[in-house]
């Protein structure tokens, strides 16, 4: 999923199921590439 297309998301999923909801504060603190997936370290 493209950088762009997180930023105009409104909430988000844990890995343990649990929904956050997108804040003012929101920021993309780390983008991690891997060959299957795209993690993103974000604050709320």
């Amino acid at each position: 999923m493209p950088e762009g297309e997180v930023k105009k998301m409104k909430s988000f999923v844990t890995n343990k199921g649990q929904k956050l909801e997108k804040t003012s504060k929101f920021k993309i603190l780390k983008v991690s590439d891997d060959k299957t997936s795209r993690t993103f370290k974000i604050s709320l």
